[in-house]
């Protein structure tokens, strides 16, 4: 059984402010905002990095049997508002009977960030909750000052490197690869829905891997799911009898690039 435990987190001031995740008197993770090219008056991309030690893993957005998605929120914002935070293309991580779907080594977060009118120099404080787990969990929580003006013109172009970097990362529309036209086949079977999603018009093995949203409504058997030549299979378990499928959204990993894709259920 994984065990949850409390954290701490010391600051450090370096060219940026670093929050560093404390376990056993060593830092686990270390979380910081990376901030590049801001023109005057225009929304912008914030960068919240995560760099986890060996052995320690962060999740997605869907963070697969167990775990719990980064999060994030600004505070004291001054009409600047933040988007929908953007995840990078996960890995599967196994753990025992487990699948989890994550990040290890780094990981950058992208927060879109609007505006307000007759803005000022951005200055606002973004608060971010996450878990780091490795043979334990570490529920992490961290406030963290982002004050555009004291950073500088090497810094900005150095961070900027690594927002397009991570930004060529996110997943891509999938609309390119004919996935749009895939044929879903659900099956009944002791209870369990068995969703078969074949790829229509694809040359074989051309998707290698698979990471599905959460589905309203249904557990995924997701150590169980099998990436086929042809298509996906996922076994769903409907939490009540008026669970309803309609969609399965995810990301469908090709070579080494990641694509969005939306496959409709029609029942």
């Amino acid at each position: 059984m994984v065990k949850f435990l409390s954290i701490f987190f010391v600051l450090h001031l370096t060219a940026m402010t670093v929050f560093a995740q404390i376990y056993n008197g060593a830092p686990v993770t270390h979380v910081s905002l990376v901030g590049g090219n801001i023109l005057p008056g225009k929304g912008f991309t914030l960068g919240i990095r995560m760099q986890l030690e060996p052995g320690w893993h962060a999740y997605w957005k869907n963070p697969g049997d167990a775990g719990l998605p980064v999060s994030a929120e600004l505070l004291d914002a001054h009409g600047y508002k933040a988007g929908e935070l953007k995840f990078p293309t996960p890995r599967k991580i196994i753990t025992g009977g487990d699948v989890l779907f994550g990040y290890d080594s780094e990981v950058v977060f992208l927060l879109p960030i609007k505006a307000p009118p007759n803005a000022t120099s951005p200055q606002f404080t973004v608060r971010m909750n996450w878990l780091a787990c490795k043979e334990v969990c570490l529920p992490g929580e961290a406030s963290i000052a982002f004050i555009a003006d004291s950073i500088s013109k090497n810094d900005r172009q150095d961070n900027q490197r690594i927002l397009d970097r991570w930004t060529a990362r996110l997943p891509q529309p999938g609309t390119g690869f004919n996935m749009g036209n895939a044929g879903v086949v659900v099956t009944e079977k002791e209870g369990k829905q068995i969703v078969f999603i074949k790829f229509i018009g694809m040359a074989p093995g051309t998707v290698t891997d698979f990471f599905p949203e959460q589905i309203e409504g249904f557990v995924a058997d997701y150590y169980n799911m099998i990436i086929g030549e042809d298509g996906i299979t996922l076994t769903l378990t409907p939490e009540t009898k008026k669970s309803k499928l309609t969609e399965i959204k995810g990301i469908a990993v090709i070579g080494t690039s990641g694509y969005e894709v939306d496959f409709k259920v029609n029942q």
